[in-house]
């Protein structure tokens, strides 16, 4: 089990992009802010330079296919977005999936996060009521996900949401069958650890309600946040298949939504500079006006 999860690591590893940019400056950078007690229950925060009363959160979460990953690939975005949309910007680490870790749990790291952050904010004369979630691969899968189930429970409220390439319905024969992580064999070991849930190519059928859990599809409805979706159409780990299904679930339902599909792009997206800066402003846009 070991050796194929670590396989699945240096796949995604590879094809995960820096999700990098500008450094502004004149902010506050508070690095490793432990949120818990495990080693990877650690964030950034990023305060910019003015202080408000009434502050919004952008929170990234990094990208790895749930046991890989580091909160430094989206730190560069976190400050760009603390100084553009005056906000406070945070990426952070979560505890990576396991035999004792499963995809509740990385929920339940979220909510630590930003109970955190808001008690750093609090401490600061500030007041944090609204987030805006983003994230990357297996990071766009958490964000959708909190963002739609945890909405009325978290500490603080999702506005906003941004998935770069997160699968959306990890029951998909596309997402297990037809991808390029070493066959359906190692990602149905992969959504097992995930979910808790020993899954083989006989149960797996049989266990789709309790996938279904775990997957942003089975969340859209009319009161939905928000939400930014960037896809590659060449992507061979998340097809832009099963995006284009979810993103017209948010049609059908009325969600408020931008899609952007880049036509050259895979997984890490960095095929479609056009693309990828009209996708930026609208998430600036998104961050402008959903957290005020």
């Amino acid at each position: 089990m070991v050796s194929k999860i670590t396989a699945i690591i240096m796949a995604i590893v590879s094809l995960v992009s820096s999700m990098g940019g500008a450094i502004p400056s004149k902010q506050t950078l508070y690095t490793d802010v432990a949120y818990g007690t495990h080693t990877r229950q650690v964030m950034d925060v990023c305060f910019p330079e003015k202080y408000e009363e009434n502050m919004g959160v952008v929170l990234y979460i990094h990208g790895g296919g749930w046991v890989s990953g580091d909160k430094k690939s989206f730190l560069a975005k976190a400050k760009n977005i603390s100084k553009s949309a005056n906000c406070i910007g945070v990426t952070m680490n979560y505890r990576y999936a396991s035999a004792n870790v499963h995809c509740s749990d990385i929920l339940k790291d979220i909510d630590s996060a930003l109970a955190k952050v808001k008690l750093m904010a609090e401490t600061r004369g500030i007041n944090c009521t609204k987030v805006m979630l983003a994230g990357h691969s297996a990071g766009g899968h958490l964000a959708l996900l909190y963002a739609y189930a945890k909405k009325t429970s978290a500490p603080i409220t999702p506005a906003a949401v941004v998935s770069y390439s997160g699968p959306t319905d990890l029951s998909s024969k596309n997402f297990i069958e037809r991808n390029s992580l070493n066959g359906a064999d190692t990602m149905r070991l992969l959504v097992s650890t995930l979910v808790g849930v020993k899954l083989t190519k006989e149960n797996f059928n049989r266990n789709k309600a309790a996938i279904l859990n775990y997957s942003p599809i089975k969340y859209v409805s009319s009161g939905c946040v928000p939400t930014v979706v960037v896809q590659g159409r060449q992507d061979t780990i998340v097809s832009v298949n099963d995006t284009r299904i979810f993103v017209n679930a948010l049609k059908t339902k009325g969600v408020t939504y931008r899609y952007f599909e880049m036509p050259n792009s895979g997984h890490a997206l960095n095929q479609d500079p056009l693309y990828t800066d009209a996708s930026e402003n609208v998430i600036l846009e998104y961050a402008k006006k959903y957290l005020k």
